[in-house]
């Protein structure tokens, strides 16, 4: 049986003011159960049979089957005298180990009054969770008030709370974790105690901490919105990469929670364009090189750290692809020009698309000498077959695989291409950059297409085995 059934006996009886007067009845004798009790209060409340509020109030708090049903709580609380909706709520709270309670404390939330009350019966429900031994059900309920609230203690109690789990498959539910915005300082120290407790990498069970690993990554995020944060952020992981550069699992989610970080910082300075801005901006011809070679080489640098991805080389471009994502359009594997056999369009290996949607091409290549055939066949594709469009910037990545000396491989390249290798375009000079990392190092080249000057970086980095 159901509403609908309930509804429909209702409407059998033809006479609705009768029919109302027995659920009022009903209701007042105190001898309903179960469904048919749950059935008439819902009937009361949709109606707004007045004469009912009290008995269902009692019901509410004193009937555990109807105390358990949120929408019945939800519409007594939107029916009844403001002035009384905080006293009844209180006092649905007496047991905190029950549903009920933590219905109360879900309207409590949802219409945003008395948070002192609520952080204080959270407070204490975490620490009875942590000092008694029997099970407590609502630990995630009352972590979602912390979160909700931006407590102090949020992250520490969270701390706790995963590290008192036996079960580590069994995961609270944080409802409002997307509610909390900013960090303190003593936030980013719980925040690495929570990395290293739910990404233990002595935990065999791949689905432990599921979801305290995503709550991690999402506070992360969202609390890199403005600078203060994100540089803490930003420095800690720093930090926590650099302890643990052995542990390619730690490296890993690391940078993923690092990308995060980035994504939502430079999201933040993301600001609306009127018309005339935002034609000035697609109209500007002159792009600031700087910022995205920069951008490249950190990718780079971040793809070097990360020992997962020393494979092949289309393996390590899609990293360096992925990380420029976040502030850039980019493609890998994308067909452009004609291949080397001059029959079909070829496959650069990257493309990355700046602001204006003007294009820079990566080519990339795993080397461990200078190896005269494979480096032309790749300068060949930037020069002229994939590039028809004549492209200002692009870009050719050396992977160096070798235990030899990084610096005597970057002299021996350099020589090779300033003095023996001949382009396809003439080139006109040939330049050392400076760069940040000391396991890349940076040429440029200039050539003369079609009367204009023409750059191609050579980005080498020490990937050593």
């Amino acid at each position: 049986m159901n509403s609908e059934m309930f509804c429909y006996l209702i409407k059998k009886i033809k006479d609705k003011s009768r029919a109302e007067k027995q659920i009022v009845a009903n209701i007042r004798g105190n001898k309903l159960e179960g469904y048919w009790l749950e059935e008439h209060i819902k009937y009361s409340l949709e109606n707004q049979l007045n004469q009912c509020y009290n008995h269902i109030g009692r019901y509410i708090k004193n009937n555990e089957y109807i105390g358990f049903k949120y929408d019945i709580l939800k519409s007594y609380t939107d029916l009844i005298d403001e002035s009384k909706i905080v006293s009844f709520l209180k006092g649905c709270c007496k047991d905190l180990d029950s549903m009920l309670c933590w219905n109360a404390v879900k309207i409590f939330i949802e219409r945003d009054c008395d948070n002192p009350f609520i952080i204080k019966l959270s407070k204490k429900y975490l620490l009875l969770s942590r000092c008694e031994e029997k099970d407590y059900n609502f630990i995630g309920n009352a972590l979602s008030v912390l979160f909700y609230t931006n407590h102090k203690d949020s992250l520490k109690e969270y701390y706790l709370a995963l590290k008192d789990k036996e079960n580590r498959r069994d995961d609270f539910t944080i409802e409002t974790i997307n509610d909390f915005k900013s960090f303190s300082d003593k936030d980013i120290t719980e925040i690495e105690k929570i990395f290293y407790l739910v990404y233990n990498d002595k935990i065999i069970d791949n689905f432990a901490y599921y979801s305290a690993k995503s709550y991690l990554a999402i506070l992360v995020s969202n609390c890199s919105n403005n600078k203060k944060d994100y540089d803490r952020i930003k420095a800690l992981i720093n930090k926590m990469l650099k302890k643990s550069d052995t542990n390619d699992t730690y490296v890993f989610f690391l940078n993923h929670l690092l990308k995060g970080a980035d994504t939502t910082y430079y999201n933040s300075l993301v600001r609306q364009y009127s018309f005339s801005e935002a034609k000035a901006l697609l109209e500007y011809k002159k792009q600031d090189v700087t910022i995205m070679l920069k951008d490249v080489l950190y990718a780079c640098n971040l793809t070097q750290q990360n020992k997962l991805f020393w494979g092949t080389e289309d393996e390590r471009t899609k990293q360096v692809l992925d990380l420029l994502s976040m502030k850039y359009t980019t493609k890998d594997q994308s067909r452009y020009g004609i291949s080397s056999g001059g029959k079909s369009a070829g496959e650069v290996d990257g493309v990355i698309s700046d602001l204006s949607g003007v294009e820079k091409f990566i080519e990339a290549i795993n080397l461990k000498s200078i190896d005269k055939n494979s480096l032309s066949s790749h300068i060949s594709k930037l020069e002229q077959k994939y590039d028809s469009k004549g492209l200002k910037e692009k870009y050719l990545i050396i992977y160096h695989n070798s235990s030899s000396k990084f610096q005597d491989f970057c002299t021996r390249y350099y020589k090779y291409i300033n003095s023996e290798y001949q382009f396809y375009y003439r080139k006109t000079n040939m330049s050392i950059e400076k760069v940040d990392y000391v396991e890349q190092y940076l040429i440029k080249s200039t050539h003369l297409r079609n009367g204009q000057e023409v750059y191609l970086y050579h980005i080498l980095l020490n990937m050593r085995e």
